[in-house]
């Protein structure tokens, strides 16, 4: 595990939160910025370390990994670029956008 990088169950926390939030009808979505990301990444990270401390499934190296982890905006631009989604562009009313998967994108 790379330490700038934050373990795969993280990814994969947020796959599935976008998922879920691009399936919900339009106006129950949860606008996505960057800040979205990289909160709901150290939400994911914090619960994922909550458990783990009361019953261990970590790996050494995953655990300290993901402490370190900071989920900047760069780092959710990053990850939001590589992931299969893409952001869909707010309309005029909207200050932020949502995001759509985007099926011909190679996912991680």
């Amino acid at each position: 595990v790379h330490v700038n990088d934050p373990p795969k169950r993280i990814k994969e926390g947020l796959r599935a939160y976008l998922e879920l939030n691009i399936a919900l009808p339009e106006e129950s979505k949860v606008p996505v910025t960057l800040s979205v990301i990289s909160n709901k990444a150290l939400s994911i990270k914090d619960g994922l370390l909550e458990s783990h401390i009361s019953s261990p499934f970590l790996e050494d190296n995953e655990f300290k990994a993901m402490s370190s982890f900071r989920a900047s905006e760069s780092w959710a631009c990053r990850w939001l670029n590589n992931s299969g989604f893409k952001p869909k562009q707010p309309s005029h009313d909207d200050e932020a956008g949502t995001v759509e998967k985007d099926d011909h994108i190679v996912t991680e």
